[in-house]
């Protein structure tokens, strides 16, 4: 309440005509577009903005946090590897423990994500962040002074829970939150980030791997990064699209006058509150957490009812399962133990497991740069062929013994993360945010996104038993055979979307299905059929399709 009543005085003083800004106007009176739907609230924002960080601007800070909530995610995957080896030997965990103890971060991740698309409705995008933060602190906290298996997994779960919220939210906060001209960058550093994030999880285990119970400094050390992300999303707007949709327009104007730093924001706010209009007509607006279930299961049900946006969710959990299935994070997880039973030292395992995390954000470096120059799909193709090669080659490794293998087995993993991240680490996510259509965009790409964490789950709660029954060379000779099945699928299935406008992707999953690519394949044949496709064979198609999933309903 005090921050409410402040907020007022504090916008006023950063729209003061020394900083560049414009008078302020009247806070009341009829929306912009004439509707009555949306309504005009007093002018306050939901957090006053302190007056040391007027100078920053409301982009960077939402960059330079949105960051810092994806690489915590990124820390949390990479201390994993090095610190459980540690944890094994202090707590006395066998293997199916262990297991357990990586793993049910996912689960319960895949969990939280599900409950955070209601509770971003709701309540907010910044609330749930700073409920992830809060939960990372307290998760951070438990399993540092934990000293049995019971409370280690109840650290655990409420990291997944945290992880779940965040990896969820950050990425759409940050594109709300975005002008169109940097959007595409924003998304990328979201990845970049967790790259850095596992990186620096890496250099703290090398830091403490000699200090007694160093594990617990390791994983405690978490709780100071999410500590500070609450911190500055006490500082940072909320969505203007949330503002919008609970009818502040006057709070979401304020916030796109700080985003796109200028006074006339007419355009944007129009086309927000057109979307909103849009929602509501559908009843996705302002509603209750079981009408938004209802509504989200109803959209669920609409992606595998209709051809087009069926084949486009297919090719998007597709994509997500070869990015789990071809092992990288058995490698985030179990790099440490891997390269111990490769016969490196513990001490040298955990140096070259930070190092494989650096040849991993060289890797996504590179597909920031191809990514919109030679095009998604010849990134991912040449991602999956050279993640194949060095997966064979490091599966043979451990099939042969010898000084010079011990010195491939190292090269080996590292080239792998190297041609995952630069272009399987990235693809899968770039291309399930543009498949789909507007309306089913935000439950396509939650469905994928847990079914990403289910898959995660799986990789993380059966790794060791696998290198167990069949040994570690034969698990990753079963990660380069899923590389060869997904590369060729791929070269099949997979379209090109580089240059395309969001609204002509869907003339690509039209018939006949799948197109042609591989022969004489040309970005520019897509983009072609796209700007003259045949709209009203589609619409046809699609209102068929609607109107026998309406009669069926009905017979229901």
């Amino acid at each position: 309440a005090r921050a409410r009543d402040m907020s007022a005085q504090a916008l006023m003083a950063s729209s003061s005509p020394g900083d560049g800004a414009r008078p302020k106007r009247e806070a009341s009176g009829p929306a912009r577009d004439g509707s009555d739907m949306l309504v005009r609230a007093p002018t306050r924002l939901s957090t006053g903005y302190g007056r040391r960080f007027r100078r920053c601007n409301a982009v960077t800070r939402v960059i330079i946090f949105g960051c810092l909530g994806m690489a915590l995610f990124g820390y949390d995957t990479g201390i994993v590897s090095g610190a459980m080896v540690l944890v094994r030997q202090d707590i006395k965990l066998d293997t199916d423990q262990t297991e357990f103890v990586v793993s049910i971060t996912m689960m319960m991740a895949a969990m939280s994500t599900v409950l955070g698309i209601p509770a971003n409705s709701l309540i907010g995008r910044k609330p749930v962040v700073m409920v992830s933060a809060v939960l990372y602190v307290i998760g951070s906290a438990i399993i540092a002074f934990a000293n049995d298996y019971i409370t280690l997994l109840v650290g655990r779960s409420l990291l997944g829970i945290a992880i779940g919220f965040a990896s969820g939210t950050v990425p759409m906060y940050s594109a709300e939150l975005s002008p169109p001209s940097m959007r595409g960058m924003v998304v990328t550093l979201n990845d970049l980030n967790i790259v850095f994030g596992q990186l620096a999880a890496a250099l703290v285990n090398v830091t403490f791997q000699h200090y007694e119970g160093g594990w617990r400094i390791s994983m405690g050390l978490a709780a100071f990064p999410a500590f500070l992300l609450f911190a500055g999303f006490m500082f940072l707007p909320e969505s203007p699209r949330w503002l919008a949709m609970k009818g502040r327009l006057v709070d979401a104007e304020a916030v796109l006058q700080l985003i796109h730093d200028k006074q006339d924001v007419s355009e944007p706010l129009a086309e927000i509150v057109a979307a909103v209009k849009a929602e509501e007509e559908e009843g996705d607006g302002n509603a209750s957490f079981g009408a938004i279930v209802q509504r989200g299961a109803k959209k669920l049900r609409s992606i595998w009812r209709h051809k087009q946006v069926r084949r486009a969710a297919i090719l998007g959990i597709g994509l997500t399962a070869i990015n789990q299935f071809s092992g990288i994070n058995t490698v985030m997880y179990y790099s440490t133990t891997i390269l111990m039973e490769a016969g490196f030292s513990r001490e040298s395992a955990i140096w070259l497991a930070a190092m494989c995390c650096a040849a991993q954000l060289v890797g996504v470096i590179i597909s920031v740069t191809s990514m919109d120059t030679i095009g998604r799909r010849a990134t991912a193709l040449r991602s999956c062929a050279g993640m194949v090669i060095t997966l064979c080659l490091f599966a043979t490794s451990f099939w042969c013994e010898g000084r010079t293998w011990d010195m491939v087995k190292v090269a080996a993993l590292g080239l792998y993360l190297v041609a995952f991240g630069s272009g399987l680490s990235g693809v899968p996510w770039v291309l399930n945010a543009e498949i789909y259509p507007l309306r089913l965009r935000s439950a396509a790409v939650g469905q994928a996104t847990f079914l990403n964490w289910c898959f995660n789950y799986v990789i993380g709660r059966y790794f060791l038993s696998v290198c167990e029954a069949v040994g570690t060379g034969g698990a990753f000779a079963m990660f380069a055979a899923v590389g060869v099945v997904g590369g060729i699928w791929m070269y099949f299935m997979l379209p090109e979307t580089m240059g395309l406008e969001l609204e002509d992707i869907k003339h690509l999953f039209s018939d006949p299905y799948p197109k042609a690519w591989w022969r004489g394949y040309n970005p520019s044949h897509d983009r072609e059929r796209c700007k003259d496709g045949d709209d009203s064979t589609t619409e046809g198609n699609d209102a068929s399709e609607d109107s026998d999933a309406s009669d069926s309903e009905e017979r229901t």
